[in-house]
């Protein structure tokens, strides 16, 4: 299965959905995987955690309190961010619980890495462990393949944000990255803006 070109098929048919050449589609993701990005989504997301989970401490009357409000809201936005339960479930899944993909920042975040290193990539899946593999006669496995970070994107699904309007897909462009910034440094304001109103009203001296 190794390099048999699936992977060159899979990224040609994601430029040629974007009318760009496969060159232009990888040049155009090149920036996006640049450390001024990556420190951009990162400064974000650690800014709003921080920003919420003060504000937390600053509503909460004891120290075990605010800990225990500021850990489930994290891991509730961790768990609701893609990387724990799949986008794809989430959107298609009932409203219970399917708000929260709209309220967490990570899911923002995690799309925005996930598409800046993945969109316009080749991967080869090449499992070293021998356990539950397909085996030769040489105890090497088997089961080895080019992956496009296109098909890597679909299985994860994608935010609201780097959903279309009309049918719903998911586009895994740089205007998705800029969009996942944008809404980024929104939720930031907005978590300032409860931090200070958490100040005023809060319960602590």
């Amino acid at each position: 299965f190794q390099r048999l070109g699936a992977c060159a098929d899979e990224l040609n048919k994601a430029a040629i959905s974007r009318n760009l050449s496969v060159t232009a589609l990888m040049d155009s993701m090149r920036f996006y995987r640049s450390l001024p990005v990556f420190g951009m989504l990162m400064f974000l997301t650690s800014s709003i955690s921080s920003t919420l989970c003060a504000a937390v401490g600053m509503l909460t009357s004891t120290n075990r309190v605010g800990t225990f409000v500021a850990v489930l809201m994290i891991l509730l936005f961790t768990m609701f961010s893609g990387a724990l339960i799949n986008n794809n479930l989430l959107a298609a899944g009932s409203w219970v619980f399917g708000w929260m993909r709209y309220a967490s920042p990570f899911e923002y975040a995690l799309e925005g890495l996930l598409v800046s290193q993945m969109q316009g990539q080749c991967f080869l899946f090449d499992p070293q462990s021998r356990a539950g593999n397909i085996v030769d006669q040489n105890n090497e496995a088997v089961v080895c393949a080019e992956i496009s970070g296109e098909t890597w994107l679909l299985n994860l699904g994608c935010s609201p944000v780097g959903e279309t309007s009309g049918n719903r897909a998911c586009q895994y462009t740089g205007d998705t990255i800029r969009s996942d910034i944008v809404v980024l440094a929104l939720i930031r304001v907005g978590s300032v803006v409860i931090m200070y109103l958490a100040m005023y009203f809060g319960v602590l001296p």
